[in-house]
């Protein structure tokens, strides 16, 4: 009888062994036993119908609550004007629009923006109060003429939602020009939260949550999928409703690894 310490589980970074390590709600979550990459993520992984039922919740939510608030946007793009210069006539891919608020504040500081969002009212809305090409996936975009070159690629809250993390940000270093960026958010498994709250913890209690990341493992994804230059940014984050107290914790957090997010930027190598 196969238990959950010999399950067999693979590591999607690395191509390792990966061991049991804990249980969510619904789901056992193995982590890789490579100490220099640590990812962890469910296995088995949820099936496409149990995802699609999580995600039909979430957009039956009160004006799509899990997408990026408005404020949060608007402080995601001023950090990245901050790190990488205007974005005037530059070319970004939203890779996981949700419902166009970060597409807006993106297109509202001149750059030219397609968007990626696999749920259909999601992608309605982006092209109705955006007017920005809208895909459900890297394919349909390449497909329709509109695939590359970027000169940057966001990617905000997504990448846990990935089956296989490292062949997508693979797939989307193709699309970049050399030397442009990527920069990504995800919670962070070697948060505060997470140390303290453990499997309760709502970013890993999450339906839609597969693969869990901390700032090691994040890094050995991205190098995985041949990125460089890869380091933490300022806090780009500010959750509306936030106390001054909690963010002044969060900000004292961050610098020693603790801070419930990772907001990370990587480059595509010039050249071969």
């Amino acid at each position: 009888m196969t238990t959950l310490t010999d399950a067999g589980a693979t590591c999607l970074t690395c191509g390792g062994p990966a061991e049991y390590a804990f249980m969510t709600i619904a789901q056992p979550v193995f982590r890789c036993r490579d100490r220099a990459c640590g990812l962890a993520f469910d296995h088995p992984q949820p099936s496409d119908e149990e995802l699609g039922a999580a995600y039909a919740l979430d957009y039956a939510a009160a004006d799509a609550a899990g997408c990026t608030p408005v404020a949060e946007a608007r402080t995601i793009a001023d950090a990245i004007v901050s790190r990488m210069g205007p974005l005037r006539g530059r070319r970004v891919l939203d890779f996981g629009a949700g419902i166009g608020r970060l597409t807006a504040e993106l297109a509202r500081a001149g750059a030219e923006v397609v968007a990626i969002e696999t749920a259909p009212e999601g992608r309605a809305r982006i092209q109705a109060d955006v007017g920005v090409m809208a895909f459900p996936d890297l394919t349909h975009m390449v497909a329709a003429g509109a695939g590359a070159p970027f000169d940057l690629v966001v990617m905000v809250e997504v990448v846990e939602h990935l089956r296989d993390p490292r062949a997508v940000l693979a797939q989307v270093r193709e699309l970049l020009v050399d030397g442009g960026w990527i920069l990504i958010t995800t919670p962070n498994l070697g948060s505060l939260q997470f140390r303290l709250k453990g499997p309760r913890w709502y970013n890993v209690a999450s339906a839609v949550h597969i693969v869990y990341f901390d700032a090691r493992s994040l890094a050995a994804t991205l190098a995985a999928a041949e990125f460089a230059e890869i380091q933490p940014i300022a806090q780009a984050a500010r959750h509306p409703g936030q106390s001054v107290v909690r963010r002044t914790i969060q900000w004292g957090l961050r610098p020693i690894g603790l801070g419930g997010g990772l907001q990370i930027t990587a480059r595509k190598r010039d050249g071969p």
